[in-house]
């Protein structure tokens, strides 16, 4: 039955300063109101929403934290999580990234998971800031994506960094990707998918618990075609179907749509649906020039957490605001 307007908001008092002050469980409350516990849940909403109870977060420590900037990014992006790391002048972007993802993975990495890793700059330091963790075992690590076909560093290939990770922590194992990013024109993919140990590792992109991909910037700086030797005709075509960068290989546009290219059938890596069928994507990037991808891809529901920097997330409101 409703309650009147008069009396509902002496309950919303009355259950704020059990709640809030008196620190009395809900069941105690409910009990001492006659009330249900939906009914109490709502009127404890209500008291906030209306004003009758703040709510204020306070950094006593002062500390370089950035809950209001993470809050109004992840609004902006619509997904489900941002964790913003502190610029350092000094420092590369990619350490800034890594050292915050590092610590973000050491609070949430339980035993035996299986993730899967993509590629990239960014990502190629991660295992310089991850800590061997003793009560982590038994990971199953899953490339991504083929090998590309110039390594820029020894850690960029998704087959490396799942390799290289896997020692932090005890009794890992890797699936690795053996075939080539990109497949040769006169090479028949079809048949090339088809070979049991592909099919095998395509099967587990369909089981994985994570993954943590790298954010590609758009064509002028694109690490995709710094290792790629896919010529002007295709930094051209990527030009004008509007790209503004690629996750895991999968070029998109700022509006969020996945632009198809000529090189789609040659492209051995995760599909963009298997992404958006993993529970957690963590997309890491940071940088002017991944402002405009960092927006598509976060449109496109691949990645649903973003670790980024402070300098960049400015910059992404600042456009999304104009």
């Amino acid at each position: 039955m409703a309650i009147p307007a008069d009396k509902r908001y002496y309950y919303k008092l009355k259950a704020a300063q059990l709640y809030y002050i008196e620190n009395r469980r809900q069941k105690d409350i409910t009990d001492i109101l006659h009330i249900s516990k939906p009914t109490l849940i709502a009127l404890l909403k209500e008291a906030v929403d209306e004003g009758i109870v703040h709510i204020e977060i306070r950094n006593l420590k002062n500390s370089q934290l950035f809950f209001e900037l993470e809050s109004q990014l992840r609004n902006a992006l619509n997904i489900d999580d941002v964790l913003i790391a502190k610029r350092d002048k000094a420092e590369n972007i990619s350490h800034s990234l890594c050292a915050l993802l590092a610590q973000h993975l050491a609070t949430i990495l339980k035993p035996k998971l299986k993730i899967g890793f993509g590629w990239g700059r960014t990502l190629s330091v991660l295992s310089s800031f991850l800590e061997p963790q003793r009560n982590i075992y038994e990971l199953q690590l899953i490339p991504l994506m083929g090998q590309p076909e110039r390594n820029a560093g020894s850690n960029m290939a998704s087959n490396s960094l799942c390799d290289i990770i896997a020692q932090k922590y005890q009794r890992c194992s890797v699936d690795y990707f053996s075939l080539p990013l990109i497949l040769r024109s006169n090479v028949n993919t079809k048949q090339l998918k088809e070979l049991p140990d592909v099919q095998e590792i395509l099967n587990k992109m369909d089981d994985l618990d994570m993954a943590i991909v790298g954010i590609d910037s758009d064509p002028k700086t694109s690490t995709f075609l710094f290792t790629e030797q896919v010529g002007v005709e295709f930094l051209d075509e990527l030009i004008s179907k509007g790209v503004v960068g690629n996750i895991c290989s999968h070029f998109i546009n700022i509006n969020g749509d996945i632009v198809n290219t000529s090189l789609d059938e040659r492209i051995m890596a995760i599909t963009p649906q298997q992404l958006k069928r993993i529970p957690q994507v963590i997309g890491v990037a940071g940088g002017s020039d991944k402002v405009r991808s960092i927006i598509g891809g976060a449109k496109t529901g691949i990645f649903n957490m973003l670790i980024t920097d402070e300098i960049t997330a400015q910059e992404i409101l600042k456009t999304l605001d104009s």
